[in-house]
């Protein structure tokens, strides 16, 4: 990741994401964020443009996502 992503920032899936409903490049919008105190990587809760507009939030860890470009 390049940058620290925020909530509203548009973002796509890397080819390495762990979630199986979602593919390279699927995209979505930062609903929230979350840092841990033990240094690992954030998590992103994410809606995905898929599942919208009912659609469940998704989480995410930041190295799965990417800024949309």
């Amino acid at each position: 990741m390049s940058h620290e992503l925020k909530i509203g920032d548009r973002v796509q899936t890397m080819p390495w994401n762990r979630q199986w409903r979602y593919h390279t490049g699927d995209t979505g919008t930062v609903m929230r964020t979350v840092k841990t105190h033990d240094g690992a990587l954030p998590f992103c809760l994410v809606a995905m443009d898929t599942d919208l507009p009912a659609g469940p939030s998704v989480l995410f860890s930041s190295d799965e996502i990417e800024a949309e470009v």
